[in-house]
């Protein structure tokens, strides 16, 4: 008698601990754009990867892309010419993201004439 009421427990253990892992381990879809700040013209091939992994993506023709995330993630934006931007996903869905422009100038310039 004691072990049968015993023995419906290990079921809703498992269930609850299933649930569990489900919620901590939950991906959520992000949708975007990327366009460059000064132009306004969509960056092709931005890289775009979730923080300390290798899971990424590149924006396409358009400037869009699609990645899975968890809702903890941090997105890293990076592109050749422009700063890198980091967000942090939480509850979003899409992010429109305006990159600016990495202006560096040149302290020398050294010209060799032959």
């Amino acid at each position: 008698m004691n072990n049968m009421k015993s023995n419906w427990r290990w079921p809703l253990i498992a269930i609850i601990i299933t649930i569990s892992a489900l919620q901590v381990f939950s991906q959520t879809t992000l949708t975007g754009k990327v366009i460059a700040e000064d132009t306004g013209q969509p960056l092709i091939g931005v890289n775009v990867l979730e923080k300390n992994t290798l899971n990424g993506t590149v924006t396409d023709v358009d400037g869009y892309f699609k990645i899975s995330v968890p809702q903890d993630a941090t997105l890293v934006f990076s592109f050749i010419g422009y700063s890198s931007e980091e967000i942090k996903v939480g509850n979003r869905t899409s992010i429109e993201l305006q990159m600016q422009p990495k202006i560096e100038r040149l302290e020398e310039t050294v010209v060799i004439g032959y």
